[in-house]
């Protein structure tokens, strides 16, 4: 009879009562293959095309090397196929795509049996299943991995990433013993989702998008940030029955709150200041005898008499807001006179002090239909 070799590695078995006088040259070939299959090896692509890498019967041969780092003397300009033979061998092999070109690398080995491809500047752990010429396979060997304690990654810029660009959701999920979270992309909508549960896009708790942040998924169910401090927690929440942005002490949504703001932006504070308020003033002007005044964004307002004017209705007013306007007068006084959406006292409008370097100060608040005197102090000295 004849030698064999091995499925797997192609090494060479001496048939019985042959070889005489070889044994020792024939078996140190044999023994160099052995570590060829644990060993690193460099195989350069020689073209821009695939190539079928064999393991050779009882001979050196690349294709028997464990770790396999495949190089081209050419820039590939295509997605290279990489047939590793022959197709009953089953065996491991982790592959490196060190190509020049940029292209993908796809590892196959029956006609008709699954491949791999391999990314560019990327290394990954293959195993042939040598189930013959039409169905041989080629497998990720690291598919479904599971992983005891911890994973680490080093190095000095260490990257990890979940994906290879395709059109899907990828994910990681924490299996706990209760309930099971998620942070996962949802490509469909181009979001990062931190969830409940295993499913990308379901339960969200936090979605951020390319430039927002939201909490929550639209549940009734109330969202907070909150803020873990050694003696005191704080939290910053939506308390969903009440329509309310809450900020408060502690880290339940809607108790000990500090400020809320309803959907109609309405603040409130349950706790009194400690401090007096702080308005900003801001200077309005007159312009062909008419002072425009922005009751939001000039609520403590300062006009210097340029001119003969008559105060417009205020823009933007708001029931309940209160305003206040300071005239001052300069060295030419002139007339002011009002707009009847001001209301005074007896509906008789005030007389503006008409004294040089003198200022009046009016304060109005608007019942939803005109603004009210509340207060009036006049023939102040500037200095």
């Amino acid at each position: 009879m004849a030698d064999t070799f091995t499925t797997s590695l192609s090494i060479r078995q001496i048939e019985t009562g042959t070889r005489s006088g070889t044994w020792g040259t024939e078996t140190n070939t044999q023994y160099q293959l052995f570590d060829n299959a644990f060993s690193y090896v460099n195989h350069d692509l020689s073209s821009d095309a695939d190539a079928t890498l064999t393991i050779s019967d009882g001979s050196a041969s690349d294709a028997r090397y464990f770790y396999i780092k495949f190089t081209s003397a050419v820039s590939l300009t295509a997605t290279r196929t990489i047939t590793l033979a022959p197709d009953d061998t089953s065996k491991i092999w982790i592959v490196e795509n060190a190509t020049t070109g940029s292209q993908d690398l796809t590892f196959k080995q029956g006609s008709s049996g699954s491949t791999v491809t391999l990314s560019n500047g990327n290394t990954m752990i293959i195993y042939a299943d040598g189930a013959g010429a039409t169905n041989g396979a080629i497998i990720n060997a690291l598919t479904d991995l599971q992983l005891s304690d911890s994973l680490s990654l080093k190095g000095g810029t260490p990257t990890f990433t979940i994906g290879d660009g395709g059109e899907e959701d990828t994910k990681i999920v924490y299996d706990g013993n209760a309930k099971d979270f998620y942070i996962g992309l949802d490509d469909s909508a181009d979001k990062l989702v931190i969830g409940e549960g295993s499913t990308v896009g379901t339960n969200n708790i936090v979605t951020i998008d390319d430039d927002s942040v939201t909490i929550g998924d639209g549940a009734e169910a109330d969202t907070k940030i909150v803020f873990d401090g050694n003696a005191q927690d704080y939290y910053v929440g939506l308390d969903d029955s009440a329509d309310d942005l809450v900020i408060g002490l502690g880290s339940t949504v809607g108790t000990t709150p500090a400020i809320s703001v309803d959907e109609n932006q309405f603040v409130t504070m349950p706790k009194k200041a400690s401090t007096s308020a702080n308005i900003s003033q801001v200077a309005i002007t007159s312009s062909s005898n008419a002072v425009a005044w922005d009751a939001q964004a000039a609520a403590n307002a300062y006009y210097a008499t340029t001119e003969n004017t008559t105060f417009s209705a205020p823009t933007n007013n708001t029931e309940g807001a209160i305003i206040s306007v300071e005239i001052a007068q300069g060295a030419t006084p002139y007339t002011v006179a009002w707009n009847t959406i001001f209301e005074f006292a007896a509906s008789t409008a005030p007389t503006v002090t008409a004294t040089a370097n003198k200022t009046d100060i009016f304060s109005f608040r608007y019942n939803g239909s005109v603004w009210q005197e509340i207060g009036r102090v006049q023939n102040l000295a500037q200095t």
